[in-house]
């Protein structure tokens, strides 16, 4: 498996792991396709915005012009925003369960334990495609009134390879007999 495992990431899942749970391996989206994409919709108001003051500025009417500084201050902001929740994404999996880490403003950690993990499977589209990182995706049973919903690792670096080792974990842990009895006993 690449080594994606920072050992600077570790202390991103402490506080919330248990005492003999063990995290094999942590890693985070790449930087520009989940910049890219999550930053999109924000262009929208940033290209009106300039669009509305160069016709602003060729009229020279400059009446209207706080609209266009408005869109650009918006998008603008969701740009920064996008970039300081990056800090705080995190992906892991443990000896017990996946993780997902997020936030802006307060830290959120989404665990799936093995046995609730319904299906797996991994994706790379022709975006991903071109920054050589794909999706993961959980399913855990969660529904809602448009159908399935999914955990997801977004732009991972070595998807399948990720994807593999996962499945691989999976697979024995449900094997693990000893393993789904404790955990029913609980």
């Amino acid at each position: 498996m690449p080594s994606v495992f920072d050992q600077n990431l570790l202390p991103a899942f402490d506080s919330i792991k248990d005492d003999d749970e063990t995290i094999l391996w942590i890693g985070k989206p790449t930087y520009y396709p989940y910049m890219w994409v999550n930053s999109l919709l924000s262009l929208f108001p940033i290209i009106f915005g300039c669009v509305a003051l160069f016709n602003i500025f060729m009229d020279s009417k400059f009446e209207n012009i706080l609209v266009p500084i408005i869109a650009i201050g918006i998008g603008s902001i969701i740009i920064f925003f996008q970039h300081l929740s990056y800090s705080n994404i995190h992906y892991a999996y443990s000896n017990k369960r996946i993780w997902i880490r997020y936030g802006l403003i307060g830290t959120d950690f989404i665990g799936l334990d093995y046995d609730e993990i319904q299906d797996v499977s991994v994706s790379v589209n022709i975006f991903e495609r071109f920054f050589n990182v794909g999706s993961i995706y959980f399913f855990s049973g969660k529904m809602d009134k448009n159908g399935a919903l999914y955990d997801v690792w977004a732009y991972m670096p070595a998807p399948y390879e990720v994807f593999k080792n996962i499945k691989r974990i999976i697979s024995e842990t449900k094997k693990d007999v000893n393993y789904l009895n404790k955990l029913h006993s609980l």
